[in-house]
């Protein structure tokens, strides 16, 4: 099984580490291919980190999973134009991928998929994989056809992360995303 997992990862933490582990774990034939988005067309303009600083960072956390073959870090998006919309990614992966990528969010993120681009084509035919922060609930979305994973622990977010780190300068918010991408390693 294929899972695809994009999102602006800004900065990547150790909920985007536990996510794609509890993904190889449950799974042993896995691959998780992970996207970073260059900017995410629900989201503000304002970033904690440039796009080479968060692919920087993804690749430091998931090293050993991209040396074994079990995560491919894309930089495909990046290179489709602007906007960068979901379905005009998944359109393009097709193209490489020998199946459909099962789709992998938050559920911070489950909240805003009607609000997607596409969205109905998204849900009809793609499967998403949904990890819920504990005590939230996901409900109105019609069509979509998802495995909620409501075990997970890892309370983690990239805004709080992000707000926190902002409160340092641009070298010292880079060095302490490093360091925690490290840890999470």
């Amino acid at each position: 099984m294929t899972y695809f997992f994009g999102g602006t990862f800004d900065p990547p933490h150790a909920g985007h580490r536990a996510i794609v582990s509890h993904l190889l774990a449950a799974s042993p034939k896995a691959k998780v291919i992970v996207m970073p988005a260059p900017m995410a067309p629900l989201r503000g303009a304002e970033k904690a980190f440039t796009y080479r600083q968060r692919f920087h960072l993804l690749r430091v956390m998931f090293a050993d999973a991209i040396v074994s073959g079990l995560v491919t870090l894309s930089v495909l998006e990046r290179r489709l134009p602007p906007p960068h919309y979901t379905i005009n990614t998944l359109e393009a992966l097709g193209k490489y991928c020998d199946e459909k990528p099962v789709l992998v969010i938050g559920g911070d993120q489950a909240e805003k998929l009607p609000r997607w681009h596409r969205y109905t084509d998204i849900a009809l035919a793609y499967r998403f994989v949904i990890f819920s922060r504990q005590g939230s609930a996901i409900s109105n979305l019609p069509n979509l056809r998802y495995e909620q994973i409501t075990d997970f622990s890892c309370d983690e977010s990239s805004t709080a992360v992000r707000d926190q780190l902002m409160a340092l300068g641009p070298e010292a918010r880079f060095a302490a995303a490093l360091a925690i991408a490290e840890a999470v390693r």
